[in-house]
């Protein structure tokens, strides 16, 4: 879907920015503007659902008189506000029935899907690395607020509104499920849906006066104008000029409603969709103890990053919902599954899904993924030094005062590692009343926030699969998962997909051995013989001696030969977490698990060695339950825990490489667009407030200047210069001939005089002249002016496309003869003015 804006807009996030401006639109990590997926999915459903009360006051029907709000249900579906007497919660495919018991009620999923409205991949590529342009793209609205009783503005309440320019080509991506493998919207979908898009005509804050005139463009409308003519006839302030905003025309909308019987009788909605089975499992999905053959098993290691904030294994604190620092197996496993090439005699216990944990690029351009720290690293200075000191290789040294290391840490090199910040978004939404259609602040509602991991991070995940079922997963592809998918959030883009044979994990080697230190990687989930929940050492040993076929137990410290101290050999943490429901008002279970970065040393009891190859397949398939899911996964001795002081490096760039898209081909050949204007206007403004503090001896020697009634004159001379550039300047002319015959008499030196027609005329000395006083064929683009600003030459970080900087040259060589001249006679005079009053 094409979203026109015709007026400038602000689809704000309530905040603003310190000292800059009161109310700031969204932007995205780039720092362009985009709008939320949730504000065009908000807009777009009351549209609907007013067409849908339309249809069903006028339809000839009487047997259903909310069969068009059943299809809105259908297509944006209901939460479980209200109870059986609302217009929203209903079991999928019933009508609301007061007899239905209320336990019973449950959401309605949607049916359509909306994603934010943002730039082109083409755009965004172009403008990356130029922040001039991008902030080309917003523009400031001052405000007040006016007194309720006398009418008038209020003292000290002035406000700087952000809002972005008009003409944009955003776009957004609308998806849409239907049951029973149709690929084709049912009549009664795509008429609500075309109908609402044509009755949405505002997006944003202050529509009433103006902003956010929109136009939302589904495939097969027609619009009387281009992209191109838009840009084109926008001015600098992003007002449109000399334009028609004509309606779109929908034809497929037109065929729809001459549909009598349609209108009339809609028919019923088909079920609601449903998620593809949570095991799509071939006849060999029964889960045996211990892996069987894995001579067949292949490892893929998939690097994702995120698109937009994801929210997983959310954690909830009042109205503010937390995502994890990394997406749980779990998460993603549904997805995995849907891409198994093949699943026939696939078994649950061959098949691994780790968790996709936060990764940064390393010296060797390979991704390496960043584990939560062994809690045997710690912090000297009480956890602020940022050294590392390892009590799995030295004693404790109190003088030290060492607290656990918290954070992940990403190994950089050999014996080097990055500490690894997980960057998290927020975004506050209200909460939406179904038969409102408003936000409300009771029975549940008010505001909440997501705190997603943000857009740009890098994930790394490893998928272990039997050769035979293959994965269907290759770079550029996207997943949804997570909390909101559907709109704003939960979107991963696939960097690299890289599969080889199952093999030993570099940190351990298929070595005979009678001790074993084992670091938890992720949460191991651990029964004891009575099958409860066992999260201890001991249930660890248990499990690792039942795979290894050995007795173990457990080495909690070891003291050194000298007597000097003790080694910290096992360290561990419990952790709670809550299990994985798809269905809503289902509970979800509560696991108690061994916490992440655990260590935990093992050694025989009688001393006998542990065959290598047994450990090898050990952490390879990991330990406890749902090792399917991500849980359990282990490293044997790895350098983590062997490095008697780990260095810890400063973190490389992970930011996207260059892009191959097509630059852009759609501007205008015959001047500049709104954005690139606003972008020099402002260039200009700046550089001549640096100008004016210093100015370059030719510039306009104001020193031994004439009197205040001449500068005057000179000001006046602004208003009579065309603003065509390519236009002859003959009252300028006349003017300065006149001036020429008088400088004696009106105390103007000749260097005054040469730099004042420098500036207003392009002509001085240095540019030499073309017919006498007859100015440059090209002044717009030899113009002194654009010397003084530093814009003369190329300026590849202020145009979209390479050799546009003559047509702005052109078009603002008005704007900035003008606010060079002004800002020079105001420092004039202010510097005359402080001089005056000053003591003699």
């Amino acid at each position: 879907m094409n979203i026109r804006f015709v007026s400038d807009w602000h689809v704000g996030t309530g905040d603003g920015r310190a000292g800059v401006v009161d109310a700031a639109v969204h932007r995205d990590p780039a720092g362009l503007p985009y709008v939320p997926g949730k504000s065009l999915t908000g807009h777009w459903r009351d549209a609907c659902a007013t067409v849908a009360d339309a249809l069903d006051t006028t339809s000839a029907t009487t047997t259903n008189t909310r069969s068009w709000a059943q299809w809105a249900e259908w297509l944006f579906g209901t939460d479980n506000q209200g109870g059986p007497e609302g217009t929203g919660s209903r079991l999928p495919g019933e009508t609301p029935d007061a007899s239905t018991a209320l336990d019973s009620w449950v959401p309605l999923p949607a049916s359509v899907g909306i994603g934010p409205g943002v730039l082109p991949d083409r755009w965004r590529e172009t403008l990356s690395g130029k922040p001039a342009l991008i902030e080309g793209l917003f523009c400031l609205r001052p405000g007040v607020a006016l007194d309720p009783v006398s009418g008038t503005a209020r003292e000290e309440h002035l406000r700087l509104e952000e809002r972005v320019m008009a003409g944009l080509p955003l776009s957004a991506e609308v998806r849409a499920t239907v049951s029973g493998g149709e690929t084709q919207l049912p009549e009664p979908a795509e008429l609500l849906l075309r109908a609402g898009a044509r009755l949405v005509d505002g997006l944003g804050g202050k529509r009433n006066r103006g902003a956010g005139r929109v136009h939302l463009i589904l495939p097969g409308v027609e619009m009387a104008d281009d992209l191109a003519a838009t840009l084109t006839e926008a001015t600098a302030d992003g007002s449109i000029t000399g334009w028609d905003p004509a309606e779109p025309q929908d034809l497929r909308l037109q065929e729809l409603l001459a549909d009598t019987d349609l209108l009339d009788a809609p028919g019923p909605t088909p079920p609601p969709p449903q998620r593809p089975p949570a095991l799509p499992l071939g006849s060999g999905s029964a889960a045996s103890p211990v892996p069987g053959n894995v001579q067949d098993a292949w490892t893929y290691r998939v690097v994702f990053r995120v698109q937009t904030p994801v929210l997983a294994a959310v954690r909830r604190q009042g109205n503010v919902q937390e995502s994890s620092t990394e997406i749980p197996g779990t998460t993603l496993f549904p997805a995995v599954l849907e891409r198994l090439t093949s699943n026939d005699q696939v078994g649950l216990s061959e098949i691994s899904v780790g968790n996709a944990v936060p990764a940064v690029q390393v010296p060797d351009g390979t991704v390496a993924a960043a584990h939560l720290a062994p809690l045997t690293w710690f912090n000297p200075d009480k956890g602020r030094s940022p050294l590392i000191i390892n009590r799995s290789c030295t004693g404790e040294d109190r003088s030290r005062r060492a607290k656990p290391a918290r954070g992940r840490y990403a190994r950089s090199q050999d014996v080097s590692w990055q500490a690894v910040a997980v960057e998290f978004t927020d975004s506050t939404h209200p909460v939406i009343d179904d038969r409102l259609r408003r936000p409300v602040e009771s029975a549940g509602g008010g505001l909440f926030t997501y705190l997603g991991i943000a857009a740009g991070t890098l994930l790394v995940s490893e998928i272990r699969l039997p050769q035979r079922a293959g994965l269907r997963l290759k770079s550029g592809d996207v997943l949804r998962i997570g909390r909101s998918r559907k709109d704003d959030f939960g979107q991963l883009r696939v960097e690299s997909v890289t599969g080889s044979p199952d093999s030993v994990h570099p940190s351990s080697q298929a070595l005979d051995r009678s001790r074993l230190q084992v670091w938890c990687i992720s949460d191991v989930l651990l029964r004891g013989e009575r099958l409860q929940p066992d999260p201890t050492p001991r249930g660890l040993a248990r499990e690792v001696g039942r795979r290894l076929n050995k007795n173990l137990q457990v080495l909690m410290d070891e003291t050194f030969s000298d007597g000097s101290g003790s080694r910290l050999l096992t360290a561990t943490a419990v952790r709670r977490t809550e299990g994985f429901r798809p269905r809503w008002h289902r509970p979800r279970p509560a696991y108690t698990a061994l916490s992440a970065g655990s260590v935990v040393t093992l050694a025989t009891i009688d001393g006998s060695m542990i065959d290598g190859d047994l450990i090898a397949e050990l952490e390879r398939t990991g330990v406890g339950e749902r090792v399917a899911e991500g849980y359990g996964q282990v490293r044997i001795d790895p350098l983590e825990l062997t490095t008697e002081s780990p260095a810890i490096v400063e973190p490389i760039s992970s930011a996207p490489g260059p892009s191959l898209h097509t630059p852009l081909d759609d501007l205008p050949i015959s001047r500049p667009t709104p954005v690139e204007q606003a972008c020099w206007l402002e260039i200009v403004r700046r550089r001549t407030a640096q100008l004016v503090l210093s100015p370059p001896s030719s510039l306009l020697p104001l020193e031994f200047s004439p009197g205040r009634s001449q500068l005057g004159a000179l000001r006046t001379q602004l208003s009579r210069l065309p603003l065509d550039a390519t236009m002859p300047q003959t009252e300028v002319h006349e003017w300065f001939r006149g001036l020429q015959a008088s400088l004696a008499r009106l105390s103007w030196s000749p260097q005054t005089y040469e730099a004042a027609r420098a500036l207003l005329l392009g002509v001085s000395p240095h540019h030499g002249r073309l017919g006498g006083d007859e100015p440059l064929h090209d002044r717009w683009e030899r113009h002194p002016v654009w010397d003084y600003l530093g814009l003369s030459g190329a300026q590849p970080d202020l145009v979209l496309a390479a050799g546009r900087e003559p047509l702005l040259r052109r078009a603002l060589l008005r704007d900035a003869q003008s606010t060079v001249l002004l800002g020079l006679l105001r420092h004039h005079q202010a510097q005359t003015s402080a001089a005056g009053e000053a003591p003699s």
